[in-house]
């Protein structure tokens, strides 16, 4: 089946999608905007399936967007507007929720390894 320059197939079970994609391409001045035209284009399409002990999440674009502003209001009204906020942690939901808040608007977001050692966190 071919579709705007993409052809997907099934063999042994996998589902395989080769080509140009679905959607094109827009240009992005920066993360903020990456993010709004993100929840206007897909909006209730799946953005995140992650477990949480035995259950299955699913988060759609607009569910993120909508937990980004969230946070990002609090992280406003914990006075660290415009603040250098360094996030650390595993690989997961969260850490993109924050992530994005930061960068969102509230202030500069510090990614930080969390294999890195102790002395060079604090530094």
């Amino acid at each position: 089946m071919a579709k705007n320059g993409i052809s997907i197939t099934n063999e042994n079970g996998k589902r395989t999608v080769k080509g140009l994609g679905y959607y094109e391409i827009s240009p992005v001045a920066n993360i903020k905007e990456l993010l709004k035209t993100s929840v206007e284009t897909f909006g209730d399409k799946t953005a995140f399936i992650y477990k949480s002990g035995a259950d299955t999440i699913t988060k759609s674009y607009k569910s993120f967007g909508a937990e980004v502003a969230s946070v990002g209001t609090a992280l406003h009204k914990l006075g660290l507007k415009d603040k250098r906020i360094a996030v650390i942690g595993e690989n997961r939901y969260e850490w993109a929720v924050s992530f994005f808040s930061i960068a969102c608007g509230t202030g500069v977001v510090v990614p930080l390894d969390k294999h890195l050692p102790e002395i060079e966190i604090e530094n």
